[in-house]
């Protein structure tokens, strides 16, 4: 009889451990994810465009049932003004934080992060954050006005005088500036930069605005661009297209951190984890992302061996960037 009774106890135990964690959940994970059913959400900060972001949060929410992710899209600048906001108010309202580097350098610097990098990690890891995704920087244009061919190529060739009032520039990129000092060095660099000012580009800042403009003709070439931005307008059928870009390839690293006073760090970590593991990695490429792991080929096809990854020296300089692309190009 007693041996009956321990058979049933451990029958239900093995059907609660079924039920409550879903098969794919190791052991370790299963803890996380018990304590972080009793925090029900996770608060996500995030530039990634919403529909973007709802394509990581569905199977999210289905691995993890009981947690919901709640999305806050903005602008990776107006992400980090708000958490900025939020802390001298005293509190941290979100959970976790996902944006360029650059930004994520600058809060880690100010103390914002709780330690926590995911074992999940394949590329850039440090003690506060975890890459998540590459974006390369490129260069768009108007199919309806230009051919492949007659698109700039090198980036000397946006110095040609057909230029002159028919390119866009993204403010929203400062990395664009290292990226040009960095390929013709310091001086030669500011030269290019200053002659490239002195074409009277239109200047935007953010991909969705600037290439809005290609669109309507308003600029025949957008400079400074992240190329899944211009995929994302490519996918739509857009009149407009990536160049073939045949000097060296820069591109900026996004991550996500936890905040330090996280309402919900059980389920901060989850979500962490997930984001950089092979299932999201492989929704990310398929959103035209450079996946940061790779066993996760991307779309857009490059050489990762060639690719220049701004690292974090170049991104301590981001706010100097941001001053030099608005007195260059606004002013």
């Amino acid at each position: 009889m007693a041996r009956n009774s321990m058979r049933s106890a451990l029958f239900i135990l093995f059907l609660i451990v079924v039920v409550v964690f879903p098969a794919d959940i190791d052991a370790a994970t299963a803890n996380w994810y018990e304590a972080a059913k009793g925090e029900k959400q996770v608060l996500w900060y995030t530039s990634l465009n919403i529909e973007d972001a709802e394509k990581i949060t569905a199977p999210f929410a289905k691995k993890y049932p009981g947690i919901e992710v709640t999305i806050n899209r903005q602008s990776a600048n107006s992400v980090l003004q708000k958490v900025l906001t939020e802390r001298r108010a005293g509190k941290d309202i979100a959970d976790v934080v996902m944006v360029g580097a650059e930004y994520l350098d600058l809060l880690q610097n100010r103390n914002f992060f709780q330690k926590y990098s995911s074992p999940e990690s394949k590329l850039e890891k440090g003690e506060f954050w975890t890459a998540t995704y590459m974006s390369v920087h490129s260069i768009a244009f108007n199919r309806n006005l230009l051919s492949a061919d007659a698109a700039p190529r090198r980036y000397q060739d946006l110095l040609q005088e057909r230029w002159k009032g028919k390119l866009a520039v993204n403010l929203g990129n400062p990395t664009w500036i290292y990226s040009m000092l960095d390929f013709f060095g310091k001086e030669n660099g500011m030269n290019f930069l200053k002659k490239v000012a002195a074409s009277n580009p239109r200047a935007y800042r953010g991909t969705t605005l600037l290439m809005q403009s290609v669109v309507a003709s308003d600029a025949e070439v957008g400079i400074a661009l992240n190329h899944d931005g211009v995929m994302a307008f490519v996918n739509k059928n857009a009149p407009v297209a990536l160049s073939a870009v045949q000097d060296p390839l820069y591109a900026d690293v996004h991550g996500i951190a936890i905040l330090g006073n996280a309402p919900r760090p059980n389920a901060a970590r989850l979500f962490v984890d997930f984001i950089v593991s092979k299932e999201a990695q492989a929704i990310l490429a398929t959103l035209d992302k450079t996946t940061v792991r790779e066993d996760v080929p991307s779309k857009y096809q490059i050489d990762r061996k060639t690719l220049r990854i701004i690292g974090p020296e170049a991104r301590a300089k981001v706010e100097e960037y941001d001053k030099m692309m608005v007195d260059l190009f606004t002013k």
